[in-house]
């Protein structure tokens, strides 16, 4: 390893956390932000009656400004119905405040912009897909693991589809990634934090580019001739999902490298070098390799529930038996197309089918699917040495904290959680009705 990657380390440490964002103040659609709707004021808009969503992407925050992101909850999709409450707000910004109603166990309360409300369904395509709970994530910051998993809406256990490592943020208190229960808001295809310190993985503003080829290593990375001046190249991958609500701009996203390189750069990051030199992890984001972000995006919406834990696992001899198959080939190839937006997946047969001109072709491969649910074990053990073997090796707790810290257990094979409450020595985000108990589909 070269010694210029503590360098890099300290850059992707800072790359994340960005909360300074440019949002739309209330919709997510770059294309027409600025639908208007038959309502043209207040007084038009009746409280305990129910209304459509007519825009791509509609906020729903949690107070009635749009001073910045850190008070959305979620986006809504295009026809998803909210019941009224209350007109009586900041009528400057449009606002009214809304009951979303749901088939989930999920009481949302928010408020939006009622110019993007209508009382009968858009005919417009839908953006995006109104099934947003059929699947959802367990992020274990202790183990640096993410889970994806199909719901089972009939009570039993839930199917694990992908388990996947993870750098999470640096053992710091400014650093430490926050626990909580979080919704996707928003996917973006080559991320650039809104400084431009760390341009897109891809960027057409650099006159077309490349990053650096495989094998470079991460010194090319920081490299002129692939920045043009700025920090780095990349920090955040092919795919970036942000969360809300109280994410502290905590993101899930991919890094450098390319798809062929496959984890490289994420199990680099817990090497022995990295970590006597660096802070090598993130400043709060979840930060897994290119592949498996992009297999996430290609297939889970926004709306999709993430649950970042830090608990002890297990795997039930009972299910483990559920997943001895031959692992699955996703078959995928990166695009040029849709910089800085919700841009068009990695999906194979969805590139092939756009009919995208070879051209725009940026990495064909494949990705082999890991759905075979591995407990990590943990080490609660305290002292100088201890903490950092933590960082370099298959063994969890991450953040070092007692055994007694630990409250319940997550089942890797299940995606439940058993007692489960989070440390009270970790900070928690998220939505405030879950900050003790987690919802009922999740727990045991």
């Amino acid at each position: 390893m070269h010694y210029g990657l503590f360098f890099l380390m300290a850059g992707l440490f800072v790359s994340c956390g960005d909360s300074r964002q440019n949002f739309n103040k209330h919709t997510d659609n770059d294309f027409n932000p600025f639908y208007v709707s038959s309502l043209e004021n207040a007084e038009e808009v009746k409280v305990g009656e129910v209304y459509y969503v007519h825009a791509d992407g509609l906020r729903l925050r949690s107070t009635d400004s749009t001073e910045d992101d850190e008070n959305i909850i979620r986006v809504l999709s295009r026809n998803e119905k909210v019941k009224v409450r209350n007109l009586n707000l900041n009528l400057a910004e449009n606002f009214v405040e809304v009951e979303v109603i749901s088939k989930s166990n999920i009481s949302e309360i928010g408020f939006v912009s009622f110019r993007y409300l209508e009382k009968t369904p858009s005919t417009a395509p839908v953006k995006f897909s109104e099934d947003s709970n059929k699947y959802f994530i367990i992020q274990n910051i202790a183990t640096e693991r993410i889970r994806l998993y199909e719901r089972n809406f009939n009570g039993g256990p839930h199917r694990i589809i992908l388990e996947s490592e993870l750098a999470v943020g640096e053992d710091d208190k400014t650093s430490r990634s926050i626990l909580g229960t979080f919704k996707i808001v928003s996917w973006h295809k080559f991320y650039r934090d809104n400084l431009g310190r760390y341009p897109s993985w891809y960027d057409p503003d650099m006159n077309e580019i490349l990053p650096p080829l495989p094998g470079l290593g991460w010194r090319a990375w920081f490299s002129d001739k692939y920045t043009d001046g700025a920090s780095m190249r990349g920090a955040f991958g092919w795919f970036t999902a942000k969360v809300a609500p109280r994410a502290s701009s905590q993101w899930i996203h991919g890094t450098i490298g390319w798809g062929e390189e496959k984890r490289k750069y994420i199990f680099e990051t817990k090497e022995m070098l990295a970590n006597i030199f660096a802070s090598p992890r993130s400043h709060g984001c979840s930060r897994t390799d290119n592949e498996t972000i992009a297999y996430i995006n290609s297939f889970v919406p926004v709306g999709t529930l993430v649950f970042k834990v830090y608990a002890k696992e297990f795997a039930s001899d009972k299910y483990v038996n559920d997943y001895s198959k031959p692992r699955k080939i996703w078959n995928y190839i990166l695009t040029k197309n849709g910089v800085r937006t919700d841009g068009q997946k990695a999906d194979a047969e969805v590139v092939l089918s756009d009919k995208t001109p070879v051209r725009d072709f940026l990495e064909v491969g494949n990705y082999s699917i890991d759905s075979f649910p591995n407990a990590v074990k943990l080490d609660s053990t305290s002292g100088f040495l201890d903490d950092f073997r933590r960082k370099i090796k298959e063994t969890g707790n991450v953040y070092g904290i007692s055994d007694s810290q630990f409250v319940g257990t997550y089942d890797v094979t299940t995606g439940k959680l058993f007692n489960y409450r989070h440390p009270s020595v970790l900070t928690v985000g998220g939505y405030e009705q879950f900050a003790v108990n987690l919802p009922n589909f999740v727990t045991e």
